[in-house]
């Protein structure tokens, strides 16, 4: 029961990522931003079809789920749905499971582009609630955390949230402001760290 006398709904995280590895990782940054004892976390695996090597990432990543919520007691199961596409069933799953949430995880490429990767930003395109794309450094650790907004709709629920992680791991928040230059138009981005 919430404090008012009416039940406390729990909210909805999907967590997509293919690298059993960054499991962890991306549940405890999920509960950190909304929240462990008010959320439900959904791994959430796509099969785009009947491919041995998919099934062995897929049953390595319910290994890895099912051991994070029984010896860590966290709020998370996994689930596997079939699609034609990665981020169309990410995004039917969201709209189904009415999530709050979604925390992509992408690979660091030993690339220097600069792109997120077609998934992330296919689901960026549609989300139907709020998205965090993930990328993990080459150490691990995070140093700190980067905010970005628009300039001219900056969005206080992401920054409340980007400030309420970067509080919860002791580290910087940078915010970036994105938007057109007021001298000539161009897209231009501006920075604040503390």
């Amino acid at each position: 029961m919430a404090e008012n006398g009416s039940t406390a709904t729990k909210r909805t995280a999907l967590v997509v990522t293919q690298d059993a590895d960054a499991i962890a990782e991306l549940v405890n940054l999920t509960c950190d931003l909304i929240g462990d004892d008010a959320c439900v976390i959904i791994v959430l695996s796509i099969s785009l079809g009947a491919v041995e090597a998919e099934d062995e990432a897929i049953a390595a990543i319910e290994k890895q789920v099912k051991h994070i919520a029984d010896e860590k007691q966290m709020p998370v199961r996994s689930m596997t749905v079939t699609s034609t596409s990665i981020a169309r069933g990410v995004l039917d799953t969201a709209r189904e499971e009415r999530a709050d949430l979604i925390v992509v995880g992408t690979s660091a490429e030993a690339n220097t582009t600069r792109s997120i990767g077609s998934v992330a930003e296919n689901i960026a395109a549609t989300t139907p609630c709020r998205l965090v794309i993930y990328r993990r450094g080459v150490d691990r650790d995070l140093h700190r955390v980067v905010i970005t907004t628009p300039i001219d709709e900056p969005s206080e629920e992401v920054i409340c949230a980007g400030v309420e992680l970067a509080s919860r791991r002791a580290r910087p928040a940078t915010l970036i402001t994105i938007g057109p230059d007021a001298l000539d138009g161009r897209p231009a981005a501006n920075s604040v760290t503390g």
